[in-house]
């Protein structure tokens, strides 16, 4: 991932079937460069999320109301 002028912050989240609606979900906070660069984020930083019923992946979060622009060119996941 990399961002159009490094500095773009954002969150990421997976969320299950039983999490609510109201943003309390676990996050990971991703701070970009302007330069491509490879981010592994396990999924155990996300403590409420049951990776039995996951209902939503991967979802990015941005705060504020400043658009940003961020490139991402490819997502795994991977079972260890």
């Amino acid at each position: 991932m990399k961002g159009d002028i490094g500095g773009e912050t954002f969150e990421i989240t997976m969320k299950d079937k039983n999490d609510p609606t109201d943003g309390s979900e676990s996050r990971v906070k991703i701070e970009l460069t302007n330069s491509w660069k490879s981010y592994e984020i396990e999924t155990s930083q996300f403590k409420n999320a049951d990776m039995k019923t996951i209902m939503v992946p991967l979802a990015i979060i941005f705060q504020g109301s400043v658009g940003r622009k961020i490139k991402i060119r490819t997502i795994q996941f991977k079972k260890e």
